[in-house]
C-alpha cells in the first residue's frame, strides 16, 4: 500500500475556484460604495434587469411546485404502485431485454386447470384490495378473496 502526501489531493482546481470565488466576493463588497456609483448611472437598465430576475425567479418556483405536487400525492399507495413497481418492471424488464432472456415459449409447459385458475383470482382479488380507491371495489375484491379461499378448502378436502 502506498501513502502519499495529502496535499496531491487537496490542491486542485476547485480548491483555486473555492478561493477565487471568495477573493472577489470579498473585493466586491469592500469596494460596494464604489460600485453605487455605477449603479446608479445604470439605475433604470438595472432595474428592468433586477425585475427580471424576480418575475423568472417566481415562475419557475411556480412551475417547479406544480411539477413537484404532480407526483408528491401524499399517498403511500400511488409511491408504491406507480413509482417502485414501474421502477422494477423497468430494470427487470431492461435487465431481460438486455441479456435476450424475454423469450416466452409455452409449448414445454403444462396445461393450466381450473385450480390454477382459481389461484390467479384470488392473488388478484387480494391485490385489487390494496389498490383500489372505492370502497365498494375493496368490499367485492374480498368477497372475491373469501369465495376463493372457500373454493380452495372445497377442493383440497375432497
Amino acid at each position: 500500500m502506498k501513502i502519499s502526501p495529502c496535499t496531491k489531493w487537496l490542491v486542485n482546481t476547485e480548491l483555486f475556484m473555492t478561493i477565487g470565488v471568495i477573493i472577489i466576493g470579498t473585493l466586491l463588497y469592500i469596494y460596494l460604495r464604489k460600485w453605487y456609483r455605477v449603479y446608479r448611472f445604470y439605475q433604470k437598465k438595472a432595474q428592468m434587469l433586477n425585475n427580471l430576475y424576480n418575475f423568472s425567479l417566481e415562475r419557475m418556483e411556480n412551475i417547479s411546485g406544480s411539477l413537484t405536487n404532480k407526483y408528491m400525492t401524499g399517498f403511500i399507495r400511488d409511491y408504491f404502485f406507480r413509482y417502485i413497481f414501474a421502477f422494477i418492471i423497468v430494470v427487470v424488464g431492461g435487465a431481460m431485454c438486455h441479456s435476450m432472456h424475454f423469450l416466452f415459449d409455452p409449448s414445454n409447459d403444462a396445461p393450466v386447470n381450473l385450480f390454477e385458475t382459481g389461484l390467479v383470482v384470488a392473488i388478484i382479488a387480494a391485490l385489487t384490495v390494496l389498490v383500489s380507491k372505492k370502497q365498494a371495489d375493496r368490499h367485492r375484491c374480498c368477497w372475491g378473496t373469501g369465495l376463493s379461499c372457500f373454493f380452495f378448502s372445497s377442493i383440497s378436502s375432497a
